[in-house]
């Protein structure tokens, strides 16, 4: 082919070489994300120092604390859901079941067609203490099948709203309830309960309950880790957030457990459903002895590893919302939080920061909160305070995006869509920015002070 085709065609792509690096504005991220250096250090600048953050003495006790909350689904008093805390997401997704995973309203009856397999007339029928032996999540009907609101108003795909949370292999549990078929259990750990496929849990025995209780845990610091048991046979893949305990009973010092392996027990699911403890060892720097020494340092090193990662709302994917990321974070430090923004707004000292102006909340948060043991919460969202730059407070969260106004008018985002560190206003310079709903600084209701923190913190 010749002539001028072949011309005008020669003239596009040299054009496209020309221009293949640029973006239309609406493409680019947020200033923030261009001007602040995703990275804890490099974005405090000066400003990181690094510090003991908790006392030894009170991290323990918190770690002891958090080890008696994770293993409380096996405590004899621990108390199941009631029949209508069971019952209701089956009644209100009969009303308003959303859209498919097609993005088309649902049928009616699609959730009262559920009834028979929940067998909800015999809930509870079982009380068994059991443990999650891969990666699941927790659902609020018995079904992998999503609902989604609307599209185009910043809440649609992939805000499934059948999403409680994921929860990571080796996680303690209580089933209170089998299926008809089967295939589903109603589970409570102790952050969330809902229906969890039954091939991904087993029912444990004393031993292994007591091997969790007493022997010495391990924190998981890198996400994607693989656990191979004898002859390298795959058990599951780890998350930062997970806890396991090490295979002997001898503690290691935290010193040299950085440089060694670590050999753990882990939990397989038998063809008879129970779970078997087998040992996996991990290599350095996939997991240390739990809890790790909180400092401002190892605490910025495990933000840095989640900096960049996916939202996913309820932990879709195995990836984390807001209050997953800060769970997960402060998992291996022995700081326990809940599983919500709502519940981690009260896991400490609580000021409250409502009725302030959005300028006086600012001042306050950075004379009053203490960096990188400080929540901000907000409505549906929850921020971890890093600290100060250039007079400004720095936040690191997991957010889907910045409120905009659509060209016709009604709300839209402009998407972010990973953990991040911003300002308190990220996207002030878009000029469709929704203000001042899209201020953080004017959402924020509370600071909250996590437990531990201290004025006497002594550098390292």
């Amino acid at each position: 082919m010749t002539g001028p085709y072949v011309l005008s065609t020669f003239a596009l792509i040299a054009l496209a070489a020309l221009t293949g690096c640029a973006r239309p504005d609406s493409a680019l991220p947020i200033a923030d994300l261009r001007e602040i250096p995703q990275d804890c250090r490099a974005a405090l600048g000066s400003g990181f120092i690094d510090k003991t953050l908790i006392s030894p003495d009170a991290q323990r006790q918190l770690a002891q604390a958090y080890r008696r909350t994770i293993l409380s689904p096996w405590r004899d008093d621990y108390s199941p859901s009631s029949p209508d805390e069971v019952r209701e997401p089956l009644d209100n997704y009969a009303r308003n079941a959303g859209c498919g995973e097609n993005l088309l309203p649902r049928e009616p009856g699609w959730a009262a067609g559920m009834l028979p397999e929940a067998n909800l007339t015999g809930y509870p029928n079982c009380r068994r203490r059991a443990i999650t032996v891969r990666n699941t999540s927790i659902r609020q009907l018995p079904t992998i099948e999503p609902v989604f609101r609307l599209p185009g108003r910043g809440e649609g795909y992939p805000f499934d709203r059948l999403q409680e949370s994921a929860v990571w292999a080796n996680t303690p549990l209580l089933v209170a309830h089998v299926s008809a078929g089967g295939a589903w259990v109603w589970a409570q750990t102790c952050f969330a309960a809902g229906w969890v496929s039954a091939a991904d849990v087993a029912f444990v025995d004393d031993a292994l309950v007591e091997a969790w209780r007493t022997h010495p845990l391990v924190a998981i610091i890198r996400d994607g880790v693989c656990l191979r048991g004898p002859g390298g046979a795959f058990i599951a893949t780890e998350h930062i957030g997970a806890v396991l305990p090490l295979a002997g009973a001898a503690k290691p010092s935290a010193g040299l457990a950085r440089a060694k392996a670590l050999e753990i027990l882990a939990a397989a699911r038998m063809p008879d459903g129970a779970a078997k403890a087998v040992r996996a060892t991990l290599a350095p720097g996939e997991a240390e002895v739990f809890p790790i020494p909180l400092t401002t340092s190892r605490l910025a090193e495990l933000a840095n590893r989640m900096l960049g990662q996916p939202y996913s709302w309820g932990g879709l994917f195995e990836q984390r919302d807001c209050s997953a990321m800060t769970r997960d974070l402060l998992a291996p430090f022995g700081l326990y939080l809940p599983r919500n923004s709502s519940a981690q707004a009260k896991a400490g000292k609580v000021v409250p920061l409502a009725g302030m102006s959005m300028e006086a909340k600012e001042r306050l948060i950075i004379a009053g909160g203490k960096p990188m043991l400080t929540l901000l919460g907000a409505p549906g969202h929850i921020m971890l305070y890093l600290g100060r730059r250039d007079g400004r407070a720095l936040i690191m969260h997991n957010t889907w995006g910045v409120k905009v106004r659509n060209p016709d008018g009604s709300e839209g985002r402009k998407p972010i869509g990973y953990c991040c560190i911003t300002t308190l206003r990220p996207g002030r310079e878009l000029p469709n920015i929704m203000l001042p709903e899209a201020d953080l600084r004017h959402a924020i209701e509370v600071m909250v002070i996590l437990p531990g923190a201290t004025d006497a913190e002594a550098k390292r």
